[in-house]
């Protein structure tokens, strides 16, 4: 951690992920005492279902983003382990819920995954004597910068394709929702399924009242 502070310095916004690492904690907290503290989710997962039944209402509890979500199907969970509450604040009392992540940072991963994509990718270096190790991830890594720099140069559009991918999907299988405009950039959005949601979207600020829009950047 203090290598990384000498690399990176104090940044206004900074979320460091861990994973259920107590003496890796203290080190952020110690080097990095403004950083937002998260914890992945898989890890927790991991402790709890050596203790405990019904974490089926875990999952949508850590993904959900909004606080009242995330309470409902917390209370399920304490209904039949009432010592899981205390449990999570003695072992587990970093963030690992969205509804409490910081919506200003844009990152709503509640797992390490995308760091177990990167030990993927330089598995087969590792082994490597450390000056060799920092030679090849310097090759590895002008590859995918040169890769990237000719993807960046056909591109017309602001919006890089994986978000349109993402958009154009969500577009699809909405005949549950109806729209009551208030005007072009405001409106009221009806779910017409089992859970009869409603929520009020406020395209010019890019808001939406189920707060997905503001964690992720990306209109729901």
């Amino acid at each position: 951690m203090t290598q990384l502070h000498k690399v990176i310095g104090d940044l206004a916004l900074l979320v460091v992920c861990t994973d259920s690492c107590k003496g890796l904690e203290n080190a952020v907290k110690h080097i990095f005492p403004n950083a937002e503290q998260r914890e992945c989710f898989r890890h927790l997962m991991e402790n709890f279902i050596k203790r405990y039944s019904g974490g089926e209402h875990m999952f949508p509890a850590a993904r959900a983003y909004k606080k009242e979500v995330f309470e409902q199907h917390m209370s399920t969970v304490l209904s039949s382990n009432p010592d899981v509450f205390q449990w999570i604040k003695n072992w587990h009392s970093l963030k690992w819920m969205r509804c409490a992540f910081n919506p200003v940072i844009k990152c709503d991963y509640v797992t390490n995954n995308v760091d177990e994509s990167s030990n993927n990718w330089i598995r087969d270096i590792k082994d490597l004597l450390v000056i060799e190790l920092a030679n090849k991830l310097r090759e590895m890594i002008m590859v995918l910068w040169h890769k990237r720099r000719r993807i960046g140069e056909r591109l017309i559009r602001k919006i890089l394709p994986v978000v349109l991918h993402v958009l154009k999907a969500r577009t699809r299988g909405l005949d549950h929702l109806s729209v009551v405009k208030g005007d072009n950039y405001v409106v009221e959005v009806w779910d017409n399924s089992n859970c009869h949601a409603k929520h009020v979207v406020k395209a010019y600020l890019h808001e939406c009242s189920c707060e997905e829009w503001q964690h992720t950047g990306k209109p729901c």
